[in-house]
């Protein structure tokens, strides 16, 4: 005989689960929120699943934030392709990768070079002093630079950030894709990867 609505609640004696659908939520940093949007492509990984890489798509993104340990994160949930419906399960810790844009032959430099001056953005290229430029994608660590400087200028890291030799460091280009915003087990992601 079970006790129903007592003042615990009562007790569970089953979980039932429509696995027809998994989804997998995603809490996504507040400077990272505004890249995406519903339909964009997802490639998940599972931690117990190695070598194994699966698809998904970015059903909802929430239109209000929660602040969770002094940061402002936004729940996005990911529906789970069909591959990966006879592999993932409840409760497994799940690592996305969202696509967020493409961009080939991108000319990069590290986010410590670049400075804003009120509303625009300015890198120091050896022997000419401040230049002015266009950003695109960015992440934590890198930013594209859209316009501005050519391939090759050699720029300088400001003295407060600086963590190599005093030399230039050049811009350069990279051939693949901007990857995409990173979530670990639900955890905030990362930044879309130029």
């Amino acid at each position: 005989m079970i006790t129903a609505g007592t003042a615990q609640g009562g007790q569970t004696l089953l979980t039932l689960a429509d696995l027809s659908r998994l989804f997998i939520r995603v809490k996504v940093d507040e400077a990272d929120v505004a890249k995406l949007r519903p339909g964009q492509s997802v490639a998940i990984t599972a931690d117990a699943l190695l070598g194994q890489k699966f698809t998904g798509k970015v059903l909802r993104v929430a239109p209000q934030g929660k602040v969770e340990s002094n940061v402002t994160v936004f729940e996005v949930v990911v529906e789970v392709g069909k591959e990966g419906l006879g592999h993932l399960r409840p409760m497994l810790t799940a690592n996305v990768v969202i696509h967020v844009d493409d961009v080939k032959d991108a000319l990069l430099l590290p986010r410590r070079a670049i400075q804003q001056r009120g509303a625009k953005y300015v890198v120091t290229v050896e022997g000419k002093g401040e230049q002015p430029v266009e950003v695109g994608l960015a992440d934590d660590r890198q930013v594209q630079i859209k316009s501005g400087i050519e391939a090759g200028a050699r720029v300088v890291v400001p003295a407060a950030t600086r963590t190599k030799s005093p030399q230039g460091q050049k811009a350069g280009g990279a051939g693949g894709p901007p990857g995409g915003l990173g979530g670990m087990g639900g955890m905030g992601g990362g930044g879309a990867r130029p």
